[in-house]
């Protein structure tokens, strides 16, 4: 039999206040890895200087560089079905796949959850998203400059303005993909972890951890 080769990467990162959460979303995600066939990449965080979770932008640029398709799940992110890979579906005129959540924020495209192709089209919205510099401190980050170039407002309540191209070539995801504390599946399959402070996330994703691992 041929061994396996990997066309997809899943990556993932945690540092700082963050990297505690690891020790319970990793071990999932590398199952995960394992039966849809992704390469997992716990990857390095080249922020320059902005805040960390700008750093997305350039792991996923490099991963691009080897994989036709990359999958980024924060750290605050459990999975806890495994039997469908996210890719499955993933339509070939789409060049991204994301999840929105309607919540007091408004309408917002979630960054946690990323499917990614590689291709032109993606090459070029990360490139864009990452000059957006005046959105360096939003509270939002990296996500604001997703959200501004799909054409949505960044501020709050959070909606669409006026669909750019990049939104009529995005697959959206159901939510079960992304489920939120304030915009939950009730059956999910990445629970996405988001209170405020990581010693409220640390005990939920532990038990989520026992629970798949059961």
């Amino acid at each position: 039999m041929a061994p396996k080769t990997n066309h997809k990467a899943l990556l993932t990162f945690g540092i700082g206040t963050h990297e505690p959460l690891l020790q319970y979303s990793v071990p999932a995600m590398k199952r995960y890895a394992e039966i849809h066939n992704y390469r997992f990449i716990e990857a390095g965080c080249s922020s320059d200087h902005r805040p960390p979770p700008w750093g997305k932008i350039p792991a996923i640029q490099k991963a691009l560089k080897q994989y036709q398709t990359v999958l980024w799940i924060d750290c605050d992110v459990m999975i806890v079905k495994f039997d469908v890979d996210i890719g499955y579906g993933f339509s070939d005129q789409a060049f991204q796949g994301l999840v929105k959540h309607h919540t007091n924020c408004g309408e917002v495209p979630n960054t946690g959850v990323w499917l990614l192709r590689n291709c032109a089209r993606t090459n070029q919205m990360l490139e864009y998203v990452w000059n957006q510099k005046d959105l360096t401190n939003h509270m939002w980050w990296e996500q604001a400059a997703v959200m501004r170039l799909l054409g949505y407002t960044d501020t709050i309540p959070a909606k669409i303005r006026q669909a750019s191209d990049y939104h009529v070539e995005t697959q959206w995801l159901g939510l079960e993909w992304n489920s939120h504390p304030d915009c939950a599946h009730p059956e999910p399959r990445f629970k996405h972890i988001t209170y405020n402070t990581v010693a409220q996330r640390l005990p939920i994703m532990q038990q989520l951890a026992g629970a798949v691992s059961a």
